[in-house]
């Protein structure tokens, strides 16, 4: 991948920010670099209930 290339979202991640449209747009307007850190962030969960907090405090971030 190349460094400007815009990684695949999560379904979770996806999932959750369809349900709020201005964490998505703020989302949408990250570089890459920043949306791979992000996944990155939910990816390293060492659990599923894990990934659905790191999801939640990613996009209640995102409202903000």
């Amino acid at each position: 991948m190349n460094d400007n290339e815009y990684p695949q979202i999560p379904l979770g991640l996806g999932m959750a920010l369809s349900q709020h449209s201005g964490a998505l747009n703020r989302y949408a307007a990250l570089g890459a670099e920043k949306q791979r850190e992000i996944i990155s962030f939910i990816r390293s969960s060492q659990s599923g209930e894990q990934a659905k907090e790191r999801i939640n405090q990613t996009v209640d971030s995102l409202k903000a």
